[in-house]
């Protein structure tokens, strides 16, 4: 994908004189999809014409959203050449009236701008620019713009929407047993990263080599579009003792702890939703059967007893 596209679209009747956009951008951050404005922060977009014009109009459609009356949704802002207003949304659904309110036009010398304070993800998307003068024919021209987007995280194998008390039972003696679970995002700009974890968020709780595989979905459904990891576990009872949550029962015959599954979104250094995200954090109960493994300081013990009673 270009993370800078531009489409011109010129409108005139054969042998008539048209107006040309020379330049439609986004004005600072959000114009790489790798890179987005961070949320909350002010999106800018400009429009440039070389000749003159009168009228200049930004509409934006939001993708596979749509009203009331089953028509996509927009929001459509103008203003006439040489002054500034606040989109009034005429023309536009009346559902996102609010959103629109954010936004500001300057209309000044060849340069119509936008100005969206505090940015939604909703921003993210094409937004055309209209521009028209006189008799001549209007100009259209196309630019994307990438706002951030927090990940909204569920457990869906087992699916705890579906049934929130469901447990993933593991045989640690069954070598065709294993733990099997799914973690999914929806939305999440930039993709979220996963991360796995046994009983609490600790470092050192964290799963980093032990997983078996793991494997990266990416579709939609009713919710919209998602980024899924499904992984695949199958740790020895030692393995278990490893993690600090489990150190002190790990020798148990039955094990109980909750997987818990985090995100991060990052681009390169910078970090998204940093503290969102620290909060969010589903989980699932895994129960772990398997014989009683006779601990090495209770065989040590034991050891000592019987030597005590035959010193005796």
């Amino acid at each position: 994908m270009n993370y800078f596209r531009v489409c011109l679209l010129l409108f005139a009747a054969p042998g008539s004189l048209a107006l040309t956009i020379s330049e439609i951008a986004v004005d600072g951050d959000g114009s790489n999809e790798n890179q987005p404005l961070e949320e909350g922060q002010e999106l800018r977009l400009k429009c440039r014409a070389t000749e003159d014009w009168s009228v200049c109009q930004w509409m934006h459609e939001l993708e596979d959203q749509r009203d009331s009356n089953n028509n996509i949704m927009k929001i459509v802002c103008a203003t006439t050449h040489g002054n500034s207003a606040t989109c009034d949304n005429s023309g536009g659904s009346d559902e996102l009236d609010n959103s629109a309110s954010r936004i500001r036009l300057d209309a000044s010398g060849d340069t119509c701008t936008v100005r969206i304070s505090k940015s939604e993800a909703i921003d993210s998307g094409d937004w055309k620019c209209v521009m028209i003068g006189g008799d001549v024919s209007p100009a259209t021209a196309i630019t994307e713009a990438f706002v951030s987007n927090q990940s909204t995280l569920y457990i869906t194998e087992p699916d705890l929407m579906d049934n929130s008390n469901e447990v993933i039972t593991y045989h640690i003696d069954d070598s065709s047993s294993e733990i099997e679970s799914t973690c999914t995002a929806y939305g999440g700009n930039p993709e979220p990263e996963f991360h796995w974890y046994v009983g609490d968020d600790d470092d050192r709780n964290e799963i980093t080599d032990d997983l078996d595989s793991t494997r990266k979905i990416t579709s939609k459904d009713d919710l919209g579009d998602y980024v899924s990891q499904q992984i695949s576990w199958t740790p020895t009872r030692d393995e278990l003792c490893q993690y600090e949550s489990l150190e002190n029962y790990c020798y148990d015959s039955q094990i109980v702890f909750n997987l818990i599954c985090k995100v991060q979104q990052k681009s390169g250094s910078k970090e998204y939703y940093r503290n969102e995200n620290d909060l969010m954090m589903p989980e699932v109960r895994v129960e772990v059967n398997g014989s009683f493994p006779l601990a090495a300081p209770t065989f040590f013990l034991l050891l000592l007893s019987f030597c005590f009673v035959l010193s005796n």
